[in-house]
């Protein structure tokens, strides 16, 4: 009721200034070397009315006639100016005003960098983005390459933050929110991701403690505002691994920007242990169109239709594991296919209006639907033979097979459908004023959601069904069957205002953001409310040295803190019990977020750097559990643990070689769970011997006693990360460029699947994965290398229309190290069960070439 009556409100006002005289002041403002300035403040006295310049430094202000007003325009880079204005009725008066740099030489430093207010967010470079070497190559490869973000699975764009799962983070799109699939698996499923990185303009990521005007889920928020070209542009890319062409333009008031892209993995599935046939095809077409009707009113529209196809016909399968002393190998034949299909459409309808045709005041409505059909489907016969291999160096036979452990066979059965549509109306407005900016939002969500699942597996083992039981009925190891449809309604909204304290030469130095936010759901009538709230402290660069001269810092420190309520209802695969069937009673899961960090910003080698330091804790509880297998995430359907999760990350990043930006980070992490039900059972002989299934002798049960874990690490536990992504080129040939992306981390929690005693008690091996790419830039900023460095572009060269092009050779997994995803798991004639590691790819190299326009 709050947001529609300051709605109401502001329309009024609108509507009794229409009635008043008045004038229109109107005008550009330039820096004194003729460049457009944005953003900057303009206070009108004395109604304190402010006004904000656009992108290409335009303002229009309505005042009221006959009356003196003093207008000041105020930047943080520039010196402030002033100017009396007095409209007579109806009268246009246009301003061309020239502000001048208020930077101060230190040295050979220039500093003129305003302190971004959100510290909270981590900005990075679309074109920054775009050199990052990934298997996957779009918009959120970057992300993983940050000290919070957690992704073991290069063909997948899943990724988890500080011990959170892979469904606990947000991703915005122009302010918009969007979906992945739900019935994705493995990494080889999912072929490409929402965000496309040719379209993309600016990227900020959140790790935690984030505002309230973002939505409900636990973790971390990735929001990408995709271009609005003000003239022709275009990119092409092709590789091995597939293409995509992206167009834009701007005519008059129109403007667009369209991307379709190809993809097929083919070529990097058959770097996997399974060989066998690939059939990966994946397309993808987005468009953002924007029409400005005028200075106030806008149209905008987001759309896109994707088509993941995937199918797979096994062939064979061996792999190697163990240690020195004891070395096993699994041999593995397959008969049967998968063929996977997954098919999204989603579009948005954006109406901006800006009352008073500038940026202080914003009203947005947004309309959007997405609507996915997928279909997961396959039958796949599998004969296996466990090994135990010779690893005496003295035998001949070093290396092979020694003795047979067992053998067996399974039969792994699926038809899985769903079909989902969401559907949003949703209302945010802002409103700029003396001490900061107020925001306020409201939004209606539908979902409907039909699924089938009909999954089983059937092992045997040395002619036995497993589990054997002594019935003539067939008992699967694996058997889920169900038939779900859901419709609910969601209603959630927020307010938020971001204060500006504490001004020095033109500069705020303290900045306090507060919003609380509300969401219900009407499936099991919950509302959870969630207060937020974040305070950093960046005292001015300008200083007073001995004779009370001032000068401008090179240097700066900047502090933050960050608290809030995080609740996240449960969306559909939540809402899931490990049976496929849809639990009623299931709550929103919470955390407490406590962040705390500091910014120190220098220069260093006459470029800037910055190096961040963050401290948090999560307090979360109503957690419901969850295991892992490759990408595919699968709920108890119970809100009965509770969870922690603290750490301390650092990143320094900056142009270590001038125009090239790197970065590089550590952290260490620590999250834990506790299961409230989780008893288990040790079960001993008439010996006092504890029963061990393939060591213990005497498997006759005399005795048990109960235990519960406690608290465990949870499977995303990862500890310890060091990563680096480095971009360098050659000083001599400087067309030559290298961009790096090294990652070391410690293994991730794993146990035997359906055991309490063993859930998350071991542990993979490190993951290690170093990504490099060599680019030979013959066309860089419209301008073309040459031995003696970039010159002006000839007017009769073949690439004249080219801003850049190069081509680029890519290899992944330097090292050609083998990293573990998952694992299978067999057992022994003993009943012994082994975990064999499921392997991503190995060594690979990949050329591509790239154009923009």
């Amino acid at each position: 009721m709050r947001h529609w009556l300051i709605l109401s409100i502001l329309i009024l006002v609108s509507a009794v200034s229409v009635g008043q005289a008045t004038g229109f002041l109107s005008g550009q403002i330039k820096s004194t070397n003729d460049k457009p300035i944005f953003d900057v403040q303009i206070i009108i006295y004395p109604t304190n009315q402010i006004a904000l310049t656009d992108s290409l430094g335009y303002f229009s202000i309505e005042l009221e006639a006959d009356k003196l007003y003093q207008i000041s325009f105020n930047h943080i880079n520039f010196i402030p100016y002033g100017e009396d204005v007095k409209l007579r009725s109806g009268e246009k008066k246009n301003l061309k005003i020239k502000l001048t740099s208020n930077s101060v030489l230190t040295g050979p430093v220039i500093i003129h960098q305003e302190k971004p207010k959100d510290a909270t967010k981590i900005k990075i470079k679309s074109k920054t983005a775009q050199k990052v070497v990934s298997v996957s190559d779009d918009g959120i490869s970057v992300v993983t390459t940050l000290p919070s973000v957690t992704s073991n699975n290069e063909l997948s764009s899943s990724y988890s933050v500080r011990g959170g799962s892979f469904d606990e983070n947000l991703i915005y799109v122009n302010g918009i929110q969007v979906y992945r699939p739900f019935l994705v698996r493995a990494g080889r499923q999912e072929g490409l991701s929402f965000v496309n990185g040719d379209m993309i303009d600016d990227i900020t990521f959140s790790a935690g403690g984030f505002d309230a005007k973002y939505g409900d889920k636990l973790s971390s928020v990735l929001d990408i505002t995709y271009l609005s070209p003000d003239s022709l542009m275009g990119a092409f890319s092709a590789s091995m691994l597939g293409g995509r062409l992206t167009l834009g333009n701007k005519h008059d008031k129109f403007s667009y920007v369209m991307s379709g892209r190809y993809k097929s993995n083919s070529y990097v599935l058959g770097a996997l242990e399974t060989q066998g046939d690939y059939k990966p095809v994946f397309f993808d077409y987005q468009t953002y169109l924007n029409y400005e009707v005028n200075d106030k009113l806008s149209f905008g529209f987001l759309g896109n239709s994707s088509l993941n196809k995937f199918r797979m016909i096994p062939q064979t399968r061996t792999t190697r594991f163990g240690g020195i002393n004891e070395a096993f190998q699994l041999t593995v034949n397959f008969e049967g296919q998968e063929i996977d299909q997954f098919q999204t459409n989603f579009g948005a309808f954006t109406t901006d209006y800006k009352p008073f045709g500038n940026d202080s005041t914003l009203l947005k409505l947004t309309v959007s639907a997405f609507n996915t059909f997928e279909e997961e489907t396959y039958d796949i016969l599998g004969s296996y033979r466990l090994n135990e291999l010779e690893t005496n160096f003295g035998e001949d036979d070093f290396g092979k097979e020694a003795a047979l452990l067992g053998e067996g066979s399974f039969l792994d059965h699926s038809r899985n459908f769903l079909d989902a549509i969401i559907f949003n109306v949703e209302h945010t407005g802002k409103k700029v004023w003396k001490n900061g900016l107020f925001l306020w939002g409201a939004k209606y969500q539908y979902e409907e959601i039909n699924d089938e699942l009909l999954e089983w597996k059937n092992q045997d083992s040395a002619g036995y069904s497993v589990p054997f039981i002594n019935s003539e009925e067939l008992v699967f190891s694996e058997y889920t069957k169900s038939k779900n449809s859901l419709i609910s309604n969601r209603i959630s909204g927020f307010i938020q205002n971001d204060w500006r304290f504490l001004e020095k030469n033109g500069q705020s130095q303290l900045y306090i953001t507060t919003g609380l936010r509300a969401n219900h759901w009407d499936y099991n009538n919950e509302l959870v409310i969630s207060p937020r709230a974040s305070i950093t402290y960046a005292p001015s660069q300008f200083k007073t040295d001995s004779l009370g001269k001032e000068f401008k810092d090179s240097t700066n420190l900047s502090y933050r803190l960050a608290w809030g309520y995080y609740y996240q209802p449960p969306f559909y695969r939540e809402l899931r019990d490990l049976n496929g069937n849809i639990v009623k009673e299931i709550k929103a899961q919470k955390s407490i977020h406590y962040v705390a960090g500091v910014d120190y910003d220098f220069y260093k080698w006459n470029r800037a750097f910055t190096w961040r330091t963050e401290a948090y804790f999560k307090d979360m509880y109503d957690i419901i559990p969850f295991e892992v297998e490759n990408v595919r995430i699968r709920y108890s359907g119970k809100n009965n643990a509770k969870a922690f999760g603290y750490g301390l990350e650092s990143r320094i990043n900056g142009e270590f070689i001038k125009g090239l930006e790197s970065w590089l980070s550590a952290s260490y992490m620590r999250t834990e769970e506790d299961i409230l039900d989780d008893q288990y059972y040790k079960y001993y002989n008439s010996n006092g011997e504890e029963i061990v299934n393939g060591f213990t002798f005497d498997q006759s049960v005399e005795d048990s006693v109960s235990f519960t874990r406690g608290y465990m690490p949870r499977s995303t536990d990862q500890r310890f990360s060091f990563k680096i992504f480095f971009q360098d080129e050659m000083p001599r040939f400087q067309q030559l460029k290298v961009h790096l992306n090294l990652v070391l981390s410690t293994g991730m929690p794993f146990g035997a699947p359906g055991s309490v005693q063993d859930r998350n008690a071991s542990r993979m091996s490190s993951y290690k994965r170093a990504d490099i790419g060599f680019t030979y830039q013959f066309v860089e900023d419209g301008k073309l290398y040459k031995k003696t460095g970039k010159v002006q572009m000839p007017t009769n060269h073949i690439l004249r229309n080219f801003k850049d092009f190069g081509l680029r050779v890519e290899v992944f997994n330097l090292l050609d190290i083998s990293n573990t995803i998952s694992h299978l798991w067999v057992s022994d004639i003993n009943n012994r069960v082994y975990a064999v590691p499921n392997y991503l790819t190995q060594r690979l190299v990949n050329f591509r070439l790239t154009a923009k326009f």
